[in-house]
């Protein structure tokens, strides 16, 4: 009796801790307690680039959590079910239709509800006979984002947080840095960092990359920084060309000063760690950098959901995204 009384109570325990979870912004360790697990509803027209894109993850994460699936993840079908460990936050999305007015164009509705043109031909109930030429009023189907879902909605993070255990990025020929009592952070990260400076210097040559804050020793806040409290972010400067480009600064970039292939290089090479939550990188350099890869052979599909270019800067998609102040150093934010 006493026996059954206690796998009883056992069964409960569980039971009220997993509704607790489902309630609280806990994280969840199929995620490794960094976010709760989300459950995806595939909609019509989606694919699996583009729904780890939506999440701010990549296809590789999302097979993992899905190994049947996503065996083949070009069947996949709406109505299906994914479960997601989301950078991005989930948020509220509904069906609407849009009516077309004097002036538009496909580029321009996909633009204007943060998608990509292939994204709403493929979300069509009926193909679009004239993709070149929209009439006045026609009607066309588009998503609606509305709210963070809970329970991801939450107050302000005010990102006070301390970093334990932290160890100190030493000085490397790949990099120069500005402030050496501002390169600290976590192991994994400062690791992975080393890692690819080492391997975007092997690939690529070239100057220095300027390399900028990561956290003070100890972490909390550090001036200057909303973030760069917790050892997992960092700060580093564009490739250049001519005479800037052993510059010892932060210089702003545009199309006639930025080195792009090395730029994309290093960019590539943090992606292919796998273990990167986002880097902000100005809109206007964003495209740039994807033109690159494009011409350096990188899939559509690939670029597709590392990229929120080209949904327009104020849609929350990817892992490249825009932020503002970003045109003359990226950031980047390791996982935990």
């Amino acid at each position: 009796m006493a026996l059954g009384l206690a796998v009883v109570a056992c069964l409960v325990a569980i039971a009220s801790a997993a509704q607790a979870s489902a309630r609280h912004p806990r994280g969840h360790a199929l995620c490794d307690h960094r976010t709760p697990l989300h459950r995806h509803k595939v909609f019509r027209g989606e694919i699996g680039y583009g729904i780890a894109g939506l999440y701010g993850v990549t296809l590789e994460d999302l097979k993992k959590l899905n190994p049947k699936d996503l065996k083949n993840a070009d069947k996949i079908r709406p109505g299906m079910e994914l479960i997601v460990c989301p950078e991005i936050p989930p948020r509220e999305r509904l069906e609407d239709v849009y009516k077309v007015e004097p002036g538009d164009y496909l580029g321009k509705v996909a633009e204007l509800h943060g998608l990509t043109i292939k994204e709403l031909l493929r979300f069509q109930r009926r193909p679009i006979k004239n993709k070149n030429r929209l009439r006045v009023g026609q009607k066309i189907l588009v998503w609606q984002f509305g709210e963070i879902l809970e329970p991801w909605r939450k107050k302000r993070d005010k990102n006070k947080g301390k970093l334990r255990d932290g160890i100190k990025l030493l000085p490397h020929s790949s990099y120069y840095i500005k402030r050496p009592k501002r390169v600290w952070g976590t192991r994994s990260t400062v690791e992975q960092i080393r890692k690819v400076m080492v391997r975007y210097q092997k690939k690529y040559g070239g100057p220095r990359i300027v390399m900028g804050d990561l956290s003070k020793e100890g972490g909390g806040p550090l001036s200057g920084h909303a973030s760069h409290q917790l050892g997992t972010d960092v700060d580093l400067g564009y490739v250049f060309t001519g005479d800037q480009k052993r510059t010892k600064t932060f210089i702003r970039a545009d199309k006639k000063n930025i080195d792009i292939r090395r730029t994309w290089g290093l960019v590539h090479e943090f992606l292919k760690t796998g273990r990167i939550r986002y880097i902000f990188i100005d809109y206007g350099l964003q495209k740039l950098l994807h033109q690159e890869a494009l011409k350096r052979g990188v899939s559509e599909s690939k670029l597709d959901q590392w990229f929120q270019y080209p949904r327009g800067k104020g849609r929350t998609y990817g892992i490249v995204r825009h932020w503002r102040n970003h045109k003359d150093h990226m950031h980047v934010r390791f996982r935990k």
